[in-house]
C-alpha cells in the first residue's frame, strides 16, 4: 500500500514541477506538443539547472583550494552539508505542511482502509524525494572539485555516497516538526493568512542572509579559518563527523555521522505518526464573525470582477508571498536609497570615474557608454526597477487560477474582456504603485531638478509594467492549465509565469545591451530611455488590442 501511496504522491508531483501534464508541452488541443516544443521545454529546464550548478560551483570553488591548503578539507564538506541542510529545510517546510498536515484528501483516506502509517510514510518519501533533488544540485559540483582536486579517497568517497543519502533525513525532520509546529499555530488564529506570510517572509530573510553572507564568508576563511573550524566543530558535531569521514577516510566517524542523522528522523517520525490522526483531522475552533446587517454598495463591473481577484490574492499567504515578492523588494530597495543616498551616489561616481580612466587607456566604446549611463543614472534607475518589477507575474496564472470554477465567469453576462481586463488591472494595483514610489524616491535623490529623468523615471517602469501585465495574460491565455491539483501549481510552477519572467528579464538586458554596444553611440541615456518607451508604449497598445479581441474570444473558448 505504501508503494502505490507513493506512486500516487509522485505523479502528482511530477505533473505539476516537470513537463508532464504542464500547459506548455500541449498544444491548444490537449494533443502532445511535437519535438520542436519538447526540445524547447527541456531546454528552459537544462538552464535553470545549469544556471543553479554554476551558482554552487562558484560557492565551492572559492572554499575548496583555501581549505585543503590549510588542511581543513572537513570543513569544505561540513559547509556544504549546512547549504544542503538549510536549503532542504527552507524548500520543503511549506510543502511538508501542505501535504501531511493540510492536504485536502486527509479525511477521504482515513476514510478507507488504508493505515495512517502507510499514508504518512508515503508523504514523507515524497517529500524526502524531492529533497535529493535539490541536494544534488549542491553535492554535484562539490563532489567534482574535490575529485579534480586529487583529494578523494576510496573510503572517502563510500562515506559521500553514505552522508548523500543520510543528510536529507535529519532536515527533512526539522521541516516536518516545523511544519506541524506552523499548522498548529496558523490553525489558532482568525488571520491565519497574515500569520503564515509572516512566518513565511522571516524563513525567506533568514535564507536570504545566509546565502548573502557565503561568499563574505568564504573570502574570511583564509585569515581566520582556524578559529572558525574550531568554533564550527564545538558548535555541530555531526557536521564535524560527517566533513571528516569524507575528508580523512574514517569509517567511524561516518557510522557516528549516520546515527545523528537517522535518529532525529526516526523520532519525528514515530512522533508525527502517533499524532497524524489528530492532526490531519482536528479542525481548532477560532471565534466566529457576527453577521452584521450593511447597505449594499452598488459597483461598476470592472470594480466587482477586480474585488474578486483581490479577495481570491487575500485568501492564501503564499499567493501574497510569490505575487508580491518583487514589489516587496522594490520598496525595500528604495527606502534603502533614500537613507544611503550620498553611499549610493558616491559609490555611482567612482565607478564612472574609474570607467573613464579604463577608457582612456584602453579606448573601449562600451566601457565609456557605460560611464555615461551612471553619470546620468536615468535609464540604470529605469532598468532596475523593471528587473524588480518582472519578479511579479501575477496576471500569467490569473485565467488558470479559475480552475473548476472557470463556468461561473462563462455563466455570468459579463463580456470576456471585462474579465480580462480586470485581471491585468489586478496585476497593474500589484505592482504599478510600489514600482511608482520607488521611482519618486529615486528621483528626489538622483535628479534632483531634471523633468526629463524624472519623467523616465516615472513613466517607462509603468508602460513596463503594463506590458507584463497584458503579455503574462496572453500566455496564460495560450497555455492555460486547470487540471492543477494544488492552487500553488499555476503560481509557482505554471509555464506562463516562467515564460513571462524570463521573457521580461530578457527585454531588460536586450535593452541594456542595446544601448552599450549600438545605441549610445548616437544618443544620451536619457534620450535612449524615451525612444525605449515609445517601443513600449506601441507594444502595450497593440497587446490591448488583441486582448479585448482575439483574447476575449480565445478566453470564450476555454474549457476547464
Amino acid at each position: 500500500m505504501i508503494r502505490r501511496l507513493l506512486a500516487i504522491n509522485m505523479r502528482a508531483l511530477m505533473s505539476s514541477a516537470s513537463l508532464r501534464g504542464n500547459a506548455l508541452s500541449r498544444r491548444r488541443g490537449g494533443a502532445p506538443r511535437g519535438a520542436a516544443g519538447k526540445i524547447g521545454v527541456f531546454g528552459l529546464v537544462a538552464f535553470v539547472i545549469w544556471a543553479m550548478l554554476y551558482f554552487f560551483y562558484q560557492i565551492f570553488s572559492m572554499m575548496h583550494d583555501v581549505l585543503f591548503a590549510i588542511d581543513l578539507g572537513w570543513l569544505y564538506f561540513a559547509l556544504g552539508a549546512v547549504i544542503v541542510f538549510s536549503l532542504c529545510v527552507v524548500t520543503n517546510i511549506f510543502n511538508a505542511q501542505a501535504q501531511i498536515f493540510d492536504a485536502r484528501d486527509n479525511e477521504l483516506l482515513l476514510s478507507m482502509p488504508i493505515r495512517p502509517s502507510a499514508i504518512l510514510t508515503a508523504r514523507i518519501l515524497s517529500l524526502l524525494a524531492m529533497e535529493y533533488a535539490f541536494e544534488i544540485l549542491v553535492a554535484a559540483p562539490a563532489f567534482y572539485l574535490w575529485l579534480s582536486g586529487g583529494h578523494a579517497s576510496a573510503v572517502g568517497v563510500m562515506c559521500f555516497v553514505a552522508g548523500f543519502v543520510l543528510l536529507p533525513l535529519p532536515a527533512l525532520a526539522v521541516s516536518c516538526l516545523l511544519a506541524w509546529i506552523l499548522s498548529l499555530l496558523t490553525s489558532r488564529f482568525a488571520r491565519k493568512n497574515i500569520t503564515q506570510l509572516i512566518i513565511s517572509l522571516a524563513f525567506l530573510v533568514v535564507y536570504f542572509k545566509f546565502a548573502t553572507s557565503l561568499q563574505s564568508f568564504a573570502a574570511n576563511l583564509v585569515q581566520s579559518g582556524a578559529a572558525l573550524a574550531a568554533a564550527f566543530r564545538r558548535a555541530l558535531p555531526p557536521l564535524y563527523f560527517y566533513g571528516s569521514s569524507v575528508a580523512d577516510g574514517d569509517p567511524l566517524r561516518a557510522l557516528l555521522f549516520a546515527l545523528c542523522a537517522v535518529l532525529p528522523f526516526v523520532l519525528t517520525v514515530a512522533l508525527l505518526s502517533a499524532n497524524f490522526i489528530k492532526s490531519a483531522t482536528t479542525k481548532v475552533g477560532i471565534k466566529k464573525r457576527q453577521y452584521r446587517e450593511k447597505a449594499a454598495r452598488q459597483s461598476s463591473v470592472f470594480g466587482a470582477l477586480l474585488r474578486r481577484e483581490a479577495a481570491r490574492y487575500l485568501s492564501n499567504a503564499m499567493f501574497i508571498l510569490n505575487m508580491s515578492l518583487g514589489s516587496i523588494f522594490t520598496l525595500v530597495a528604495a527606502v534603502a536609497l533614500v537613507v544611503q543616498r550620498s553611499a549610493v551616489v558616491a559609490q555611482l561616481l567612482s565607478i564612472a570615474a574609474q570607467l573613464d580612466i579604463i577608457t582612456t587607456i584602453s579606448e573601449v566604446p562600451v566601457l565609456a557608454r557605460l560611464g555615461a549611463a551612471l553619470y546620468s543614472p536615468a535609464l540604470a534607475v529605469c532598468l532596475a526597477l523593471m528587473m524588480m518589477a518582472s519578479m511579479c507575474c501575477a496576471s500569467a496564472a490569473l485565467v488558470s487560477l479559475e480552475g473548476g470554477t472557470l463556468w461561473i465567469l462563462r455563466s455570468v453576462p459579463v463580456p470576456a474582456r471585462d474579465v480580462l481586463l480586470s485581471k491585468a488591472g489586478f496585476h497593474m494595483v500589484l505592482v504599478a504603485p510600489p514600482v511608482l514610489i520607488a521611482s519618486v524616491l529615486a528621483s528626489v535623490s538622483l535628479f534632483g531638478g531634471d523633468i526629463s529623468s524624472v519623467a523616465l523615471a516615472i513613466i517607462l517602469p509603468q508602460l513596463f509594467i503594463l506590458l507584463t501585465a497584458l503579455g503574462g495574460l496572453a500566455l496564460n491565455l495560450k497555455m492555460p492549465r486547470f487540471d492543477w491539483l494544488n492552487e500553488l501549481q499555476p503560481v509557482k510552477q505554471g509555464a506562463p509565469i516562467i515564460l513571462t519572467s524570463l521573457g521580461a528579464m530578457a527585454l531588460i538586458l536586450g535593452a541594456a545591451l542595446l544601448y552599450l554596444l549600438v545605441a549610445g553611440q548616437y544618443m544620451s541615456p536619457t534620450s535612449f530611455g524615451w525612444l525605449m518607451a515609445a517601443a513600449l508604449a506601441a507594444l502595450d497598445i497593440l497587446l490591448y488590442r488583441w486582448m479585448v479581441t482575439f483574447g476575449a474570444r480565445r478566453f470564450d473558448s476555454l474549457a476547464a
